[in-house]
């Protein structure tokens, strides 16, 4: 099982708490997320992102909303945004199935991935894929090339 972590962005930093507290906003009484933070204080961000449990080739641990990049076999380099939510994806019989979970999605294009546990290289993705930044702190990595 994956740990369970997250970090928040609070519009001007990247935070990554140490104890998390839910609870109800008294202002809208929409659920909210406080992350304290190793020096004691406090973030609170609508921008929440999870940790999908995967590791890049650096060792760097891969959040929603990270830019990744890898080489495809054509030589090109495609970089993907880490989402989470539903890709729907048509099997080789033909059945369309809808799997809820991290995958990564192509900038510039339409198209959902996920890692490919032996690829062309003869690899694991994940040990030729690297992290790029973040939508937030490196907006201009979701530009499409």
């Amino acid at each position: 099982m994956r740990p369970l972590k997250f970090r928040a962005w609070d519009g001007k930093k990247m935070c990554f708490p140490s104890v998390y507290e839910f609870g109800i906003n008294g202002v809208n009484g929409l659920p909210s997320i406080a992350f304290q933070l190793p020096d004691g204080g406090y973030c609170t961000s609508a921008n929440i992102m999870q940790f999908t449990g995967l590791l890049d080739r650096q060792g760097q641990e891969i959040y929603e909303e990270d830019v990744v990049a890898i080489e495809a076999e054509d030589g090109r380099t495609n970089k993907l945004v880490v989402r989470f939510g539903i890709a729907r994806r048509e099997m080789k019989s033909g059945w369309m199935v809808d799997i809820p979970s991290f995958y990564f999605d192509l900038i510039g294009g339409d198209f959902k991935a996920f890692p490919i546990v032996k690829n062309y290289k003869g690899v694991h993705d994940l040990s030729i894929m690297e992290i790029l930044g973040n939508i937030y702190e490196h907006p201009h990595l979701v530009e499409p090339t």
